[in-house]
């Protein structure tokens, strides 16, 4: 079967328990199973609650993630993001900026 050039998968962006940077983001599908349309399908790996990490098309944000060598707004852009996605309120957990809690705890793509 030929995989589809542009594919609609509904579902929700999910922060809690994850580092979310400037260009991706946790996201759980309504139907895991239309994944499997997919160009290297079988390269997505669901966490445990069923999110995989969406990386953003033609966005290369500055780097958050590169332990004592992060880049200089890379929070920036983080915050930025989420923002964006509709998550109002975020807390982090202080050392490896882990999501604790958000408001809304998941957002639908708009």
């Amino acid at each position: 079967m030929t995989s589809p050039y542009f594919l609609a998968i509904s579902g929700n962006f999910k922060l809690e328990g994850y580092e979310p940077d400037g260009d991706s983001v946790r996201f759980i599908p309504d139907q895991a199973s239309r994944m499997n349309m997919l160009k290297n399908h079988f390269r997505i790996k669901p966490s445990k609650d069923g999110s995989v990490q969406l990386r953003f098309e033609a966005i290369d944000a500055t780097e958050l993630h590169y332990g004592n060598q992060a880049q200089p707004l890379g929070t920036d852009a983080r915050d930025r993001l989420v923002s964006l996605l509709g998550f109002a309120k975020v807390n982090y957990v202080p050392v490896n900026a882990a999501v604790k809690a958000a408001n809304p705890t998941a957002v639908p793509p708009g």
